[in-house]
């Protein structure tokens, strides 16, 4: 019994130091790949728009702009003055009463002390025309109940002062009463409600579709290429190096500046490659490859093809090396011509690196941005939007940062899914092969 409870506190002990080793390397991965993705959905829960003042950080709770206020209030209290000095009596007694009605909220409002010490110096930074870049300063939280009471109270004024619009200085305080309702910072806190918006648009479908689609063609066309470049670099021929770094080339020049000579050479009237593609009757007239969805969506193939296949000859080769010869005389010997050896020999042996190169080029292209963004845009009519397009174009076109991030979660998502078909399909039986053996 005791030998059995001391294997079983070494076997603790092990196990112990074992997560103590392994401890940094977790935290490592938290830190650079997890952290940024629960950010990433956290933002996605809110309601975030950097153009709108109000949503342009996330909210939990009301908040009041307290510069903001603080200004308004001082031009309302000015402009509501003016008209009760007015001539126009029914008006000037409205005005009055309006005066009355801010300043007690005002008072209501400020009843916390340390809300009150906040307001004066913002307060007096506003007379003394200071800007504050202090928001731990100048945005306050406050309860419910206020946001209510000053919402309720602002509205009020523009109803009660809305029949006197013709009357002298009445519709600058409507206006700048319109402007004290920006103060208030609302929750903006949705939960899933941009999952809920982006779901039922039919904008996500068709991007994905686009991106789908050109990952499929793109990946296997590289593929197949990439094995045929693979295998004459890995040829023993006069000027074998000059032909291995004329074919890295395309590869090696950078995407944005690949994008744009290739959107120069699909060009309709001067382009090179478009009015090649007519004249062997690829296209109809030369300027369909960018005006036409299924043209743009081929081109922008055909140019990613161009750039990234030397990648894939490139891994294909390293692989190919790891081959070893004497397969091969054997393989002669036993009467296998070129065709049966490539499919019984070189084809298994390559698998763990058709693998590799296939789970990198398809993350890569999934999120495909700078070709489609230089050629295209998304273009024509978004018939080639991919999902990275869509996402930029919402979080920094748009400036709708909460939506945009749930598409960068949905990204993730899906490439998520990606990686783990490829290792359940490709590599189990990969890893079932390799054990066999």
């Amino acid at each position: 019994m005791r030998k059995k409870r001391l294997v079983m506190n070494a076997a603790r002990r092990e196990a112990l130091t074992g997560y103590l080793m392994t401890a940094p390397a977790l935290i490592l991965i938290f830190a650079v790949a997890l952290f940024p993705v629960l950010r990433t959905f956290y933002l996605s829960t809110f309601d975030l728009r950097l153009n709108n003042a109000s949503l342009s950080k996330t909210y939990t709770t009301h908040n009041l702009d307290l510069e903001y206020y603080a200004d308004t209030f001082f031009r309302l209290n000015k402009r509501l003055a003016y008209v009760s000095e007015g001539e126009e009596k029914e008006a000037a007694s409205v005005a009055q009463s309006l005066l009355e009605s801010i300043n007690q909220t005002q008072e209501e409002l400020l009843a916390r002390e340390e809300l009150t010490d906040s307001y004066k110096v913002v307060y007096d930074a506003v007379l003394s025309m200071k800007s504050l870049n202090n928001d731990e300063l100048t945005v306050r939280e406050i309860e419910q109940q206020s946001a209510e009471m000053l919402k309720s109270n602002i509205d009020d004024v523009i109803a009660r002062l809305e029949p006197y619009k013709d009357v002298e200085n009445v519709d600058v305080a409507i206006e700048i009463a319109r402007d004290m309702e920006s103060s208030l910072r609302e929750p903006n806190f949705v939960g899933f409600n941009n999952y809920k918006v982006l779901f039922s648009n039919d904008r996500l479908g068709r991007s994905l579709g686009n991106t789908f689609i050109f990952v499929v063609f793109a990946v296997f066309f590289e593929l197949c290429i990439g094995i045929l470049l693979g295998l004459l670099m890995n040829k023993v021929f006069v000027g074998r190096g000059i032909v291995r770094a004329s074919i890295l080339i395309p590869w090696s020049i950078p995407a944005a500046v690949s994008a744009l000579m290739w959107r120069f050479m699909y060009d309709g009237e001067y382009g090179i490659i478009s009015n090649l593609f007519e004249s062997i009757g690829l296209f109809s007239s030369a300027s369909d490859i960018l005006t036409t969805k299924s043209g743009a969506l081929f081109g922008l193939i055909f140019a990613d093809i161009w750039k990234t296949s030397p990648y894939m000859g490139l891994m294909i080769l390293a692989g190919l090396q790891t081959i070893d010869a004497g397969l091969y005389e054997a393989a002669t010997i036993d009467g296998a011509n070129k065709i049966q050896q490539f499919f019984k020999v070189t084809l298994p042996l390559l698998r763990p690196s058709i693998l590799v190169a296939l789970v990198f080029r398809t993350l890569d292209t999934f999120k495909v941005f700078d070709l489609v963004s230089v050629m295209t845009n998304g273009g024509p009519s978004n018939s080639t939007e991919t999902i990275s397009v869509y996402a930029y174009k919402t979080m920094f076109a748009n400036m709708n940062f909460g939506l945009g991030s749930a598409i960068a979660v949905v990204m993730f998502v899906v490439l998520a899914v990606i990686c783990v078909i490829y290792v359940k399909v490709f590599g189990a039986d990969l890893f079932k092969t390799e054990r066999e053996s």
